[in-house]
Formats: structure tokens, sequence, C-alpha cells
């Protein structure tokens, strides 16, 4: 079993990794998160969308990037900022760096903090959010929908165009 399972079991929470976007604080299942790079390099690729910021030499790997903040707010993510950093997310087999503004914290978090993100999905900006978290100081955090988010298969499709 899963050490974010049996904590779980335990009635521990589960744990995420909570991360700056714009004036928004998202979250993330830890579980999905490979590791947080912030020495990166990223190289453009030519006639992608405008959120493919392109890629980055991984310690010998090439690995694509995202850019979370001009798919959710069509806005780039500003790269001079020294708390920038890439997420590496694996998900269904598909390794992808995200960048965020900033990385803010491991949380736990257990079921009943998280409500409904129905109440604002009526946005198409806000489709991606799976529930919202009302923090002890009172803010919120958004429970980001990491597959939706970022296209998984969007993603395959562009992998595909790259490699041809």
């Amino acid at each position: 079993m899963i050490e974010d399972e049996k904590s779980q079991e335990k009635g521990l929470g589960k744990k995420y990794l909570n991360f700056s976007i714009g004036e928004r604080v998202y979250a993330v299942p830890l579980l999905k998160v490979k590791e947080v790079v912030s020495d990166f390099e990223i190289t453009p690729v030519p006639k992608v969308p405008s959120w493919f910021r392109g890629l980055i030499n991984l310690r010998g790997g090439i690995l694509s990037i995202i850019d979370l903040n001009t798919k959710l707010n069509q806005k780039e993510t500003d790269l001079s900022v020294k708390e920038t950093c890439v997420v590496i997310f694996e998900i269904e087999e598909v390794v992808i760096g995200v960048l965020v503004d900033e990385v803010i914290k491991v949380s736990n978090y257990f079921p009943d903090q998280l409500s409904s993100g129905d109440v604002i999905k009526s946005s198409n900006s806000n489709k991606f959010i799976e529930s919202v978290i009302k923090e002890e100081d009172g803010s919120l955090t958004f429970l980001l929908e990491v597959e939706s988010a970022l296209g998984i298969e969007e993603l395959q499709i562009l992998k595909e165009k790259l490699a041809s």
C-alpha cells in the first residue's frame, strides 16, 4: 500500500503540494509530483501553442514545459523571477514539466476540508478546479485537476508532432 493511502487510513489526511500561479494558490496531490526543479533553461519550440513554453534538458533527458499561467490566465510566467520553478508531474506515463510562480509548501488536507469545485466551475477558466480548500488563515486554495488542466491527450498529440 502506498504511504499516502496508509496515512489516510490512520486519519492523517492526504499530502498536497501547494504552489502559486498568478494571484491564486493551487494544490495538487503530492503523489503526482515527481520533483521540483529551480535551475533550468527553456529552449523555445516554433509553431506550438502559446502555453507550450519549450523544452529543457533534465539530466540528459528532454522534457516538455507547459506554462500553466498562460493556460489558465492567458499571462506568461515571468522567468526572471527567482522563485519561478518547474514542477515535474508523471501522469498516465507522461512526464511533463509545469512552470509555476512559486512552490509554497506541502500540506495535509482532510476530506472534510475539501468543498465542491462546482461553485466555480461555471466559468471556463475554472473548469480545472476539483475543489476549494479553506485554509486556517481564511484564505482559499484551489485543488487543481492536473490531468485536465494539462490536457494529457493534447500533450501526447503534441509530443508525437515534435517527434516527427
